[in-house]
This record gives C-alpha cells, structure tokens and sequence, in this order.
C-alpha cells in the first residue's frame, strides 16, 4: 500500500510541474527535497521546530504544488504540533 501511495504521490507532483511549466528534472527536484530536515528545539518551556534551508530545487516542488515552504522556525504546542496561531508554518515535515 505505501508503495503505491508513494507512486501516486511521485506522479501528481511530475504532472503538476509540468503543468506549471516547471522545466527542472524531477529527479533533481526529489534529490534536494530528501535533504530537507526537521528538528525540534526547546529552549525553556518553548518548543521550536526548525528546517533547514531548501537546497537546490527543493522549492520548484513547493512551487508547482502552490503552497510556501515551511517557516525555517516554528513554535510548537505541548502536544508537538504547530502553532495554530502560527501563520508561517504551512507544510509539516516528515
């Protein structure tokens, strides 16, 4: 089953960027998007998630999605979820 998901999922962001108009190899795009990190932070009682930066052409796979990428800093709830008031972070990282 996540095979196929994971196929599924490869194949509607190839479509999209093509018709986005997006002219980067999607093996390129998914080589830079494996770099993409996330660690949670805490510093006193305030937890953080933070990313690293989009390496490459990581953001052509954001772009042809129409969605930001996520804020590279993030205060997390208790429960380790984002902030709801938090309108910077758009995108969860796996």
């Amino acid at each position: 089953m996540v095979c196929f998901l994971a196929l599924a999922l490869e194949s509607a962001l190839q479509h999209k960027m093509v018709e986005k108009n997006i002219d980067v190899e999607y093996s390129y795009v998914l080589r830079d998007l494996q770099q993409l990190r996330a660690v949670e932070m805490t510093r006193g009682d305030t937890s953080y998630l933070c990313r690293t930066e989009l390496a490459g052409k990581a953001y052509e796979a954001f772009r042809a999605l129409g969605i930001r990428p996520p804020a590279q800093v993030a205060e997390l709830k208790s429960t380790g979820s984002p902030k709801e008031n938090s309108s910077d972070f758009s995108v969860p990282l796996f």
